[in-house]
């Protein structure tokens, strides 16, 4: 009888442990499904208050934006240059792109040179052209200077060999007016013709280094007999300098000022008179410290106006 009660009472103590043993484990689950439901809700109501804080901070710029001055981005400054063959263009055109920090020097036989060896659609066409022996017409041509203008001259430009004619002066002044570009400056080198020629003419190219300047016809530059005048090597005159008669069709398309390349230039002096752009005279007869100090003179009044006062040159 003792034996039975005993594991009796037993059994029935292992029983009660158990139960409260389990009592314990499902508080201690409910605790945890309320902490984490608490979490869940604590983090929701974070979320909430995130996104209210965003708005307020985006809603914060626009009303500051908009009542706050911002500062008037400067513009893109575009120059062409004029010049016959012989006046120094080329050197001048270099100057002015070094005067700003990244102006691309954009020449139209460079503009050529790359789309065809890029194979663009452009490039292809006037190809065709240039195999057949013939001009590229102004349709391929100008919408090819206007592709190079914005692929390189995002910082500014210098456009160099381009227009030739006034009808491209013109068709081109129609095409930047339609995308929005001002020209800013317009540069002409004057400089009388026979001087032109005999410059060309008169040059010669050392074997050591081509950039060292000797020119027969230029006292300040000119060669020791056939020596460089910089460091003494042999100079030698290139065969298409020596070519007379090309010298003298470029010349003539240059210098023609009803249909050529003067034409073109003029055009642009005609605009600078109605206030569309600005045009620079350049007396090209100096040597090339003389036109670059009187180019600086005559750029800083119109860079004022364009950019603001205090604008730098390089």
């Amino acid at each position: 009888f003792f034996r039975e009660t005993f594991y009796s009472i037993l059994s029935r103590s292992v029983f009660f442990l158990g139960g409260i043993l389990r009592s314990r484990k499902m508080a201690e689950a409910l605790r945890v499904t309320q902490l984490e439901a608490a979490l869940e809700s604590a983090q929701t109501e974070l979320k909430k208050k995130s996104d209210q804080l965003r708005w307020a901070m985006e809603r914060l710029a626009q009303v500051a934006e908009a009542i706050i001055p911002q500062p008037a981005e400067k513009p893109v400054v575009a120059v062409m240059i004029f010049g016959p063959n012989g006046s120094g263009k080329g050197t001048q055109g270099a100057i002015v792109t070094k005067m700003f920090e990244g102006m691309a020097h954009i020449e139209s036989g460079v503009i050529f040179r790359e789309h065809i060896s890029k194979g663009t659609e452009l490039g292809i066409k006037a190809k065709e052209f240039i195999n057949r022996g013939e001009l590229v017409p102004d349709d391929i041509t100008i919408p090819m200077v206007l592709a190079t203008l914005k692929a390189q001259g995002g910082r500014g430009w210098l456009l160099d060999g381009f227009p030739r004619s006034l009808v491209q002066a013109q068709k081109l002044y129609d095409v930047l007016k339609s995308q929005g570009i001002r020209i800013s400056f317009v540069i002409e080198i004057l400089l009388a013709r026979s001087v032109a020629k005999d410059r060309i003419m008169g040059r010669r190219i050392c074997a050591k280094d081509g950039n060292h300047p000797n020119n027969v016809f230029i006292d300040a530059i000119k060669p020791n007999g056939d020596c460089c005048r910089v460091c003494g090597e042999k100079v030698t005159a290139r065969p298409d300098d020596q070519n007379e008669a090309a010298i003298n069709q470029r010349h003539d398309i240059y210098y023609d000022d009803k249909t050529g390349t003067l034409a073109a230039a003029h055009f642009y002096r005609d605009l600078a008179e109605q206030k569309l752009t600005t045009y620079i005279e350049l007396d090209g007869s100096g040597d090339v410290a003389a036109v670059k100090e009187a180019l600086a003179l005559q750029l800083r009044p119109g860079l004022n106006a364009l950019m603001g006062p205090g604008v730098r040159l390089a």
